[in-house]
């Protein structure tokens, strides 16, 4: 199965998504430390030398890549937009899970206020995130489970487990 952790920068989709892994004894993927190493560039380089439009490409690309692979099970963290362009959202629901990571907009203000990383961040972070809330809610709320992600702990991963395993038990085969 792929689970595939959708949601705004700083929700815990990489961080937790290692864990919901190692437990499952699966794959861990983060598209934006995959695009980084392929172009040996970082996510701020790759939209400051050669546009948005470019990095989106490469997150289908990877999509496109991962459904020719059948077989590669695993946790799949995507960028915060990523659900949001080509149809991503859909191609995502086709070869797996989808969990929505979500947090109240003031923790992932203060979580991100020193991020350096998000080239969509940068400036304005508080009106920022409010505005990519507002835009992507709509993708993210497609998701075939939310999961507040605030204050993470042992007790909550068991809860997801449970979860995933209700989920997984009425799924067609």
């Amino acid at each position: 199965m792929k689970i595939f952790l959708i949601g705004l920068s700083g929700t815990g989709k990489s961080s937790i998504g290692k864990q919901l892994a190692s437990r499952l004894k699966v794959n861990f993927m983060d598209t934006d430390a995959i695009i980084e190493k392929s172009k040996e560039k970082s996510i701020s380089e790759i939209f400051k030398n050669d546009g948005e439009s470019y990095f989106r490409k490469l997150e289908l690309e990877f999509l496109q890549e991962l459904a020719n692979k059948p077989e590669l099970d695993g946790v799949v963290a995507t960028g915060g937009g990523m659900p949001c362009f080509n149809d991503n959202i859909a191609r995502m629901k086709e070869l797996g899970l989808l969990i929505h990571f979500t947090v109240p907009i003031e923790i992932l203000e203060s979580r991100l206020k020193k991020s350096t990383h998000r080239p969509l961040l940068k400036d304005n972070l508080m009106e920022n995130l409010k505005s990519q809330f507002n835009d992507r809610n709509s993708y993210y709320s497609k998701a075939d489970l939310s999961v507040q992600t605030e204050n993470w702990n042992a007790q909550k991963m068991a809860d997801l487990l449970k979860k995933l395993n209700q989920i997984d038990s009425i799924r067609p085969t």
